[in-house]
């Protein structure tokens, strides 16, 4: 007899251990599912022990919580009886008996809402009725045009990372052929290094002032909950900072001393004459335009030259939320003009909406071009990359989220220096403008990876664009060595060496970002394109009637769907029945052959033929078969209990 072998393990097979866990987790469901079923009610807030009879001094506890409680009652009642008595108070008559409630409105809204020209303080406590009143808009302003026909100088704000893809020469050109004012002011100038400011200056062609506005010390709530750490308290501290404030307020007085010296008539010296002259009206304040693109800091820049006392206007987060991904607008959706006092003089300041590129008129290409562009990828990979710049540069709510990420991320890294985004990813070596080699290693690097090993790069991609919607990707654009801006001589410049004093240098800009600093490639010339200067402002800030009739529309659409299923259910309940029975006819012979069916359908079908009626009446309204209410759910199809019968009936109709 062989000898048996001496288990030597206490390895279970697979089979076994699977077992035991599909056991373990039928009695996990049971448990919960009884638990569930329990209908002793067990109460999660523990119950409060009260005061124990031990504890010294109980009474006058005891006495002191009825006299709250009492104390609390009357006040409820003297609030419900105030209430009641400015109910039953006959209104107040108002100043003009013709229009009453006009006057008071009025008031009412400029006291609690913002005001447009500034002048009026806010109040100190704001109640919940002042949340709710709409801000009012100035319908004199309602499209670019009006406001550049308003404006003594059009203030062009661009972003410091990126100063020719933000310029217009449309609008340039407007201005000075008008023969007025055009400046650019470089907002964000903390997040680019001195050197390349200095370099800037010398080379632009155009009046600039070097500008950083004041954010928000701490960003919103949403941000809080991103995956992207909040800034710390230094950061924070720095990003209250507002530089280039004060030569901007100088060149703000030289240009309203020359509006009212302009303004003034010009009186002759050798005519003295003794009556003295009309007075004049007092001269207008200066009116300046601030216009850009979306996300340049336009608004943040007219909070910084605000007074504390004066409301400051929204902005976007620091940090974008998650909600912004479905409905990516600014904030800024109307013109709004503003009066800032500047070491006592009144200057107006209108704050304008980003605008936007008119699209190209396609309607005058022929056949034979069209065809000849289809042919031509190179054209079209210039469209993708011009339509993927724009939408960088406006960086309107979740970039990150776009259903194709590819395009933008091959915009950003055609553009970037492969060596600073090696050092700032922390990646192997890959050659410039191999984009897949920079996903691959920079999947690898984060884990995202797939099945099998296989680097996911639709996740890295999206890696790249959270940093660039989160403001996390340090990159900013150096000016171009052989520059075809013509500089002329008359062209103003402005002392902003102090400016530049509080600016980082490359250096320091590299310790203190984690991932460095990042040369990108930005346009080389100024955007040519025309920009839509007519679009009614005023008119899209409201709600719009479309949209009330396309929720319309939706509701119309649920209830027709719900009344399409309800009959589909009556239909079904009248072809079946509990347990089979057989359905009962009003009229005529009991069908005991298929010819007799075939018969009766046919007449039925000839006399619906022959009745015309004017009207179709609703599926709701036919007669239907009453039948009793089955206790359970009816079956779909069952005519008869026994099959026997219907064998029957169908071999007499093949017969």
């Amino acid at each position: 007899m062989p000898r048996i072998r001496k288990q030597t393990t206490n390895r279970q097979t697979t089979r076994d251990r699977a077992k035991i866990h599909k056991k373990s987790v039928d009695n996990k469901r049971k448990t919960r599912k009884s638990a569930k079923k329990d209908q002793t009610w067990k109460s999660k807030k523990k119950q409060d022990p009260g005061i124990p009879n031990s504890f010294p001094f109980k009474d006058q506890i005891l006495a002191e919580l009825a006299e709250e409680r009492r104390k609390a009652e009357e006040e409820k009642i003297a609030r419900k009886e105030a209430a009641k008595a400015a109910r039953q108070a006959p209104p107040q008559e108002e100043a003009e008996g013709d229009t009453p409630g006009i006057i008071s409105l009025a008031g009412s809204v400029l006291s609690r809402s913002a005001p447009l020209t500034g002048t009026i303080e806010p109040l100190a406590s704001t109640s919940a009725i002042a949340a709710d009143v709409p801000d009012l808009i100035d319908t004199a302003l309602a499209n670019l045009t009006d406001v550049i026909d308003r404006a003594d100088v059009i203030c062009e704000v661009v972003d410091a990372r990126d100063i020719l893809g933000g310029r217009s020469a449309h609008v340039e050109g407007l201005v000075k052929e008008a023969e007025g004012r055009v400046v650019l002011i470089v907002n964000k100038i903390d997040l680019v290094p001195r050197e390349a400011l200095q370099s800037w200056l010398s080379q632009l062609d155009i009046p600039t002032f070097l500008f950083k506005s004041s954010l928000p010390s701490q960003p919103t709530a949403a941000a809080s909950s991103s995956k992207t750490p909040a800034p710390s308290t230094s950061t924070s501290s720095q990003l209250s900072q507002v530089w280039g404030k004060e030569e901007f307020y100088k060149a703000i007085q030289q240009w309203s001393s020359e509006k009212q010296a302009k303004s003034q008539p010009k009186t002759n010296g050798k005519s003295k004459s003794k009556a003295k002259a009309p007075e004049q009206p007092p001269a207008e304040p200066l009116v300046l335009a601030f216009m850009g693109l979306p996300s340049v800091g336009k608004t943040s820049i007219l909070n910084s030259l605000l007074s504390p006392n004066q409301k400051k206007h929204d902005v976007a987060p620091y940090i974008p939320t998650s909600t912004s991904a479905k409905s990516p607008e600014p904030k800024t959706k109307a013109p709004v003009e503003v009066e800032i006092d500047v070491n006592g003089e009144k200057v107006r300041i209108i704050d304008t909406p980003g605008w936007e590129y008119a699209e190209e008129d396609d309607s005058e290409v022929e056949e034979d071009d069209e065809e000849e562009e289809e042919l031509n990828p190179e054209k079209w990979d210039a469209v993708e990359a011009k339509l993927a710049g724009d939408l960088l540069r406006r960086n309107l709510g979740r970039v990150d989220k776009v259903k194709d990420a590819f395009p933008l991320v091959n915009y950003i890294i055609k553009r970037s220096n492969h060596q600073d985004l090696m050092l700032a990813y922390n990646i192997p070596f890959f050659e410039a403008g191999n984009i897949e080699a920079f996903l691959t290693g920079l999947a690898r690097a984060q884990g995202r990876i797939k099945k099998h090993g296989t680097p996911d790069l639709e996740a890295a991609s999206r890696i790249v664009l959270r940093d660039w919607a989160h403001n996390t990707f340090p990159y900013y654009t150096a000016a171009p060595k052989s520059t075809s801006m013509e500089i002329e001589s008359s062209v103003e410049k402005y002392d902003m060496s102090s400016v530049l004093e509080k600016c980082k240098a490359k250096k320091d800009l590299k310790k203190e970002n984690s991932k460095g600093l990042i040369r990108f490639k930005g346009c080389e010339e100024v955007d040519k394109r025309d920009i839509i200067l007519d679009d009614d402002y005023t008119a899209m800030a409201g709600p719009s009637d479309d949209e009330d009739e396309h929720e319309d529309d939706e509701d119309e659409d649920e209830l027709e769907d719900d009344d399409e299923d309800e009959e589909d259910d009556d239909e079904e309940l009248l072809i079946g029945s509990n347990d089979g029975e057989e359905l009962e006819l009003e009229d005529g012979p009991e069908p005991s052959s298929g010819s007799d069916i075939e018969d009766e359908d046919e007449d039925d079908e000839e006399e619906e033929e022959e009745e015309e009626e004017p009207e179709p009446v609703p599926a709701k309204k036919r007669k239907r078969v009453s039948l009793p209410a089955p206790a359970k759910k009816a079956k779909r199809v069952s005519f008869v209990k026994d099959e026997k019968p219907l064998k029957g009936i169908l071999k007499r109709k093949r017969n």
